[in-house]
């Protein structure tokens, strides 16, 4: 007996180390759309992203539009509203069943006006928003870079960084990069985080963000709208797999004193 009780104590450690270093399956990447840093499958956060657009071909103005892309090991609930009435779309049927791919504005004075709005299962130290659009030009036709203005619960995000996925030089995505068929159109993908959050479960957030005016009446599209919330909590299997430690340890003592 005191020998199967001592490989009991030996196998456990041994356990928990092939457990621990298994390989975690990443979720996906969207395209175009760089990864957090973290994987998004995990309990770490949750994840919601607009890439095709569940509305009316040529209709781009909505109300509480829920995500065509939604998971995360603790849920993430989110909904996206774009109140411009003259937005429409294009790239119409290129959707999985058969939706738009892009919003569209065309014509002097118009913009894009979102506000997006969410909570999450467990505390939020972070959020990301990351937006990717076509190239958006001044009345002199220079490029402005970061053409959005973002908020969270009216506080301005930390940083917009053009192209956010370790590329060396800025890349330009293309149309065919996930519609194919048409190669003249510039992407650019700008990321916005804010950091040091206190989100408490079931708390409201609220994302306001819209371009600023079309100065020369070409048009200005997007395509795809991504949110990440990261959760202040560890991996569930983690800290079970802490658990288990600490209960073998514990019984392993207990057998000694006995």
């Amino acid at each position: 007996m005191k020998q199967h009780n001592m490989k009991q104590r030996v196998l456990a450690p041994s356990l928990l180390i092939a457990v621990l270093s298994a390989p975690v399956a990443h979720a996906a990447v969207l395209t175009g759309i760089a990864d957090p840093g973290w994987d998004r499958s995990s309990a770490e956060g949750g994840h919601a992203a607009w890439e095709y657009w569940d509305v009316p071909a040529g209709q781009g103005h909505f109300e509480n539009l829920a995500p065509d892309i939604s998971y995360g090991g603790s849920p993430l609930t989110a909904t996206l509203t774009q109140s411009f009435t003259g937005a429409g779309t294009s790239g119409n049927g290129l959707g999985p069943n058969g939706e738009p791919g892009r919003l569209l504005v065309s014509g002097t004075g118009t913009q894009f006006v979102f506000s997006l709005t969410g909570s999450g299962s467990e505390v939020i130290d972070s959020i990301t928003l990351q937006i990717k659009h076509s190239n958006f030009l001044d009345a002199s036709f220079a490029e402005i870079p970061s053409p959005f203005t973002v908020s969270l619960d009216g506080t301005a995000a930390v940083t917009g960084v053009k192209n956010p996925n370790g590329t060396t030089d800025p890349e330009n995505y293309r149309w065919a990069t996930s519609d194919p068929g048409s190669t003249t159109v510039f992407f650019w993908v700008y990321n916005y985080t804010w950091e040091n959050l206190s989100i408490q479960p079931g708390e409201e957030f609220t994302l306001d963000f819209s371009s600023q005016l079309d100065q020369v009446g070409f048009g200005f599209s997007l395509d795809t709208i991504s949110l990440d919330a990261h959760y202040a909590i560890p991996e569930p299997g983690s800290a079970a797999l802490l658990s288990m430690s600490a209960a073998c340890l514990l019984t392993g003592r207990r057998r000694r004193n006995h």
